[in-house]
């Protein structure tokens, strides 16, 4: 009998268009009285959409992407005329709606959980929100001085940063539970279950968090970490190394800094570089303290069995097992948007107004003060030690992708010796954690991972990532 799939995408068609009439409570409570998609097809469909969107790449005017970067630059294009206005709103709606959570939003959580997922902050959120909003009056409007608001400041920041992590976190929000509730994690988890926890202490599903931020970027794969966390099937430590290992940059933006620092004619060889450095990073850092201290506890309990199924069987007849059990247990559509919706809020109401306050003050040091060259002088004297031109330069370049990830490639693209210019851009891809989008949502994510032990592996990863990018320069240039 020939293979088709009308009837199965008709009945699919069927229970969306019965879905969406009856209202989304009494699908819930009917959705047993309607035809289940056969289970091999709860898992493909959506699991396939998930792939298209995320992790097929795709060529858009001679330009490598992803379907998901079409979709955001679809948004963000029109609207980028108005990205100062859109920003500052969105940073001055989370200030009230905080403001009004304080004084009335006692029981919001029950009885408004979108208004109390927008508005629900603790004491130092709040004040985080308020002097966001302060800084954005004071962008938006011109005032104080200009060190603040300036083109290469806080205007900077505002219209070139914050478009994109508005964007990205409302589209990955509704998009990511393709690849997340429906199976594929599962799937791949169990394909390369052994090799991920062999070498890096991890499930195998961790591949799937890595490989979203390599085609899509860093905070899309950020935010499946925390997801699968909250859900629980991520230990504390666990989603700690994957946070602080795995979030790189995605390709097609380390070719952007390639070229902005001035070295894409060496970008194979400078990418492969990044990989190698991270991945010993990962080899070193998942053993050492501060991370393999972190305790394997659970931010909620759920079964994690899933991947256990079937254990004897070959290992792809194991993983379609996972994939079909996560899928069949899967949440009613509604139940996942009306989650998706309540994360999206959260996410851009918190990170949203912090990454604007970070990236502006580093900014405004980096221009401005020499606080970077005081606290750059161990670095300095590394990479002076090494022979590498303009030293005090890079050095500081190096401290500030702490901050901000392409930061350092603004300040060192004037250099003129190509290999000082190579290890900057490879250090601050290669550093993975910067505060001005990524570890904001760390910090918001409940990851047992506080600002202090945020600086101490940034430190180790610099210590590690930065021998390796001095050898690779010297032998690659």
């Amino acid at each position: 009998m020939p293979l088709t799939f009308q009837p199965y995408t008709s009945r699919l068609c069927r229970q969306v268009q019965k879905y969406f009439k009856l209202g989304r409570k009494q699908a819930v409570r009917q959705r047993d009285t309607i035809k289940p998609l056969p289970p091999l097809f709860r898992f493909l469909l959506p699991s396939s959409v998930g792939v298209l969107l995320f992790l097929l790449p795709v060529s858009i005017d001679g330009r490598s992407t992803i379907l998901l970067g079409v979709i955001t630059d679809l948004v963000k294009l029109p609207l980028q005329p108005y990205a100062l206005e859109i920003i500052s709103a969105v940073i001055w709606m989370s200030a009230l709606s905080a403001l009004c959570y304080r004084r009335w939003g006692e029981n919001w959580e029950q009885s408004h959980p979108a208004l109390y997922a927008f508005s629900g902050v603790t004491r130092g959120w709040f004040v985080m929100r308020m002097v966001a909003a302060f800084l954005a009056v004071l962008v938006f409007f011109g005032l104080g001085p200009e060190a603040i608001w300036g083109v290469d400041t806080g205007r900077l920041a505002f219209e070139a940063s914050g478009p994109s992590i508005l964007y990205i976190l409302f589209a990955a929000c509704f998009l990511m539970p393709f690849l997340t509730e429906f199976g594929f994690m599962e799937f791949v988890g169990t394909l390369v279950e052994r090799p991920f926890s062999r070498f890096f202490r991890l499930p195998g599903r961790a591949a799937i968090d890595a490989t979203a931020s390599f085609v899509s970027a860093s905070m899309v794969g950020m935010m499946i970490s925390i997801s699968q966390y909250r859900l629980g099937f991520y230990s504390a430590r666990e989603a700690s190394i994957i946070a602080t290992n795995f979030s790189i940059v995605s390709l097609p933006f380390c070719l952007v800094m390639a070229s902005v620092a001035g070295v894409e004619e060496h970008f194979f060889s400078w990418y492969a570089v990044v990989v190698f450095s991270c991945l010993t990073c990962a080899l070193v850092l998942c053993r050492v303290p501060p991370l393999a201290r972190i305790p394997d506890t659970y931010f909620t309990e759920t079964d994690r069995s899933e991947a256990e199924v079937l254990s004897r069987n070959h290992v792809v007849a194991r993983a379609f097992a996972a994939a079909v059990t996560r899928a069949e247990n899967a949440e009613a559509p509604g139940l996942i948007a009306s989650r998706a919706w309540h994360s999206a809020l959260g996410l851009v109401s918190n990170v949203l107004g912090a990454s604007m306050l970070i990236a502006t003050i580093t900014l405004v040091l980096v221009h401005h003060t020499p606080v970077f060259e005081w606290m750059s002088y161990p670095i300095y004297f590394l990479m002076e030690t090494a022979g590498i031109a303009q030293a005090k330069l890079a050095a500081i370049a190096v401290l500030v992708g702490f901050f901000d990830v392409f930061a350092p490639v603004l300040l060192i693209r004037s250099v003129e010796a190509e290999a000082t210019r190579f290890i900057v851009a490879g250090v601050a891809v290669s550093q993975i954690i910067y505060m001005s989008d990524l570890g904001a949502l760390i910090l918001r994510s409940g990851l047992p991972l506080p600002l202090p032990r945020l600086f101490l592996i940034f430190v180790l990863r610099t210590l590690i990532v930065l021998p390796l990018f001095i050898v690779a320069s010297a032998l690659l240039l």
